[in-house]
């Protein structure tokens, strides 16, 4: 939900871009092999600030998919990683 938002705003792509995540999400689950699979939502002060999927790709290749990092979080590590 959070990418549809994201990208509607930010890039003015209507509901067919959540729907394209969607398929993605549902592919992911339909396969889903614990073993060589996963999905991390990363948090900061309990607040999720980003996402990542990795999915198999074939049986020696992962393929990263739906990356999103919130803008507020990006802007804070940049400033931290100058520091």
């Amino acid at each position: 939900q959070r990418h549809g938002i994201l990208y509607a705003q930010e890039e003015g792509w209507d509901a067919r871009f959540e729907g394209v995540v969607a398929g993605v999400v549902s592919d992911f689950l339909k396969t889903f092999d614990p073993a060589r699979e996963a999905c991390w939502i990363a948090e900061h002060e309990g607040a999720p600030v980003g996402s990542i999927m990795l999915a198999k790709e074939n049986e020696t290749v992962g393929r990263l998919r739906l990356l999103l990092v919130e803008r507020t979080s990006a802007a804070a590590l940049a400033l931290m990683c100058s520091a």
